[in-house]
């Protein structure tokens, strides 16, 4: 089955496989967080420990929307992840690089435990798509 699904979605055209990989995040996003809630129902969530209330609002989206997403990026998935290609005993396994990474980017989201999970759980399926992408360049298939 998931041999399937990632085989149609290697073979969608760059633009659909954007498009698709979007709109499927928000979709991971809104599933998530009520999981999570339930399966740990005991977790307290903390009040937002990020302070851009004294900060402009052209200052909030531009960090926001664009310059923290891109480091994140570059961070998170590029670099952990070709660090981690290039590691002797990890470089075969892509599910353990997507769970390192995921873990990873978790961790440097740490407001309260809550949300650590989902980012993780989200940037698992992140690094997929990153690895998938990168694959699909190269015409090869991420699941064999």
């Amino acid at each position: 089955m998931l041999l399937k699904i990632n085989r149609c979605i290697f073979l969608m055209p760059d633009w659909i496989f954007i498009i698709f990989s979007v709109v499927f995040s928000f979709i991971i996003v809104v599933l998530i967080y009520p999981i999570v809630t339930y399966v740990f129902p005991n977790i307290q969530q903390s009040n937002g420990s990020v302070n851009l209330i004294d900060s402009t609002f052209f200052y909030k989206i531009i960090v926001g929307s664009l310059i923290g997403p891109l480091i994140e990026t570059l961070i998170f998935q590029h670099l952990v992840i070709k660090f981690l290609k290039k590691t002797k005993y990890i470089s075969k396994n892509k599910l353990l690089i997507c769970i390192i990474s995921g873990i990873l980017f978790g961790i440097s989201h740490s407001y309260d435990m809550l949300y650590i999970i989902n980012i993780t759980l989200i940037d698992l399926y992140l690094a997929y798509v990153y690895l998938l992408y990168e694959n699909k360049k190269r015409n090869y298939h991420l699941l064999k």
